[in-house]
């Protein structure tokens, strides 16, 4: 494997104005500690030949070999970035699946596709930095801090100074079994770079989010860099992974109780603007019984034998609309006498408290 490179505007090789990394084509890779432990899988990739193309699942038998293969293409040089030939890669493989016609219907082929849903566990992670704020420097000093073993490199929109996108790969210590997994490491990776000032890629959260391969544009002034460090091992992403998972729990109860406050705001207007009214169910409305119910109750002769069950209903109604406690005992009162009208029996809120005392939630 080649020494990492930079070229200038003409193709030129320039001596790297970073450290040199013996490490990419010396005998000392992957003798770090966690390296040296053994690892079942996880490092095959795809390429494909071209944004339509259908993947080619190729094998490496760890990260220093995945890396040795992928820093090859590093000395491919293109025109424009829709070159023919410019080739990308995925941090997995991928199962076969049936081909479909133009109709949806199986065709009886089976064949490969780029898709989440056909991805393989894999302990390779690809990041994307290509926000106008990502800068080259701040990135291999964030890789650096994270002490794993990483690959970092330009693409052919690579532009110093102007354009100073790059990608990174690292591997990880347990497999992503599938694209959920996927996602969730590149939130809990996204987490750590946003407080730095560094922005991934939001593709970056689906496994079978194609990557351009390292590459230099004729038309850009070929150049070309990347760094990296083989020697770490692989990135262990548990205590990361339990800071997002506590994060996501959070947040959800927060959105949760926002729901909540939303919905009883929502069941007091609705119930203030229905007064005098039946309370049906509608698309456009809060209400809160169903009509054939409301007009069954308002057409009794004498309504006081079924106010038992109509507070009832109006107390189950609420409780699944609005959640317990959303809806006050006054205010199903309130509901109650409306729909109640004109009757002997006037102790509403008496009515609604005994269907609260009975109403037994549907487990």
């Amino acid at each position: 494997m080649t020494r990492p490179t930079q070229y200038d505007q003409n193709g030129d090789r320039l001596t790297p104005a970073h450290l040199d990394l013996d490490d990419l084509d010396g005998t000392n890779i992957g003798t770090g500690i966690a390296s040296s432990i053994p690892l079942i899988g996880g490092y095959d990739y795809a390429t494909v030949e071209g944004m339509t193309a259908r993947p080619v699942n190729r094998t490496a038998s760890d990260f220093e070999d995945f890396v040795s293969q992928l820093h090859e293409y590093s000395e491919d040089v293109y025109r424009d970035k829709g070159a023919y030939g410019h080739r990308l890669w995925i941090p997995t493989t991928f199962n076969q699946s049936p081909e479909m016609d133009e109709n949806d219907i199986p065709t009886g082929k089976m064949i490969f596709r780029a898709r989440n849903i056909d991805a393989r566990p894999t302990r390779l992670f690809g990041m994307d930095f290509d926000d106008a704020g990502n800068k080259f420097d701040d990135i291999w000093d964030v890789m650096e801090a994270l002490e794993c073993d990483y690959y970092m490199h330009t693409t052919m929109s690579y532009v110093p100074g102007v354009s100073d996108k790059c990608r990174v790969i690292i591997h990880v210590k347990d497999l992503i079994n599938n694209n959920t997994e996927n996602a969730e490491h590149f939130r809990a990776l996204q987490n750590q770079f946003t407080p730095l000032g560094l922005v991934l890629d939001a593709a970056c959260k689906n496994i079978s989010r194609k990557f351009f391969v390292p590459s230099r544009n004729r038309k850009l002034g070929g150049f070309f860099r990347c760094e990296g460090n083989l020697e770490r091992g692989a990135l262990d992403m548990a205590a990361f992974l339990e800071l997002e998972r506590d994060r996501a729990w959070k947040q959800k109860i927060r959105e949760d109780g926002e729901r909540e406050a939303r919905l009883a705001k929502m069941s007091l207007a609705a119930l203030n603007r229905n007064h005098g009214v039946p309370y049906y169910y509608s698309p456009t409305d809060q209400n809160l019984i169903k009509q054939e119910h409301v007009i069954a109750f308002m057409s009794l002769p004498s309504r006081g034998s079924e106010m038992a069950a109509m507070a009832m209903r109006i107390v189950a109604s609420c409780y699944r609309r609005f959640g317990a406690g959303a809806v006050s005992e006054l205010m199903m009162a309130e509901a109650l006498a409306d729909m109640a009208g004109n009757t002997s029996h006037d102790n509403f809120e008496q009515s609604i408290r005994d269907a609260m005392r009975n109403f037994v939630p549907k487990s």
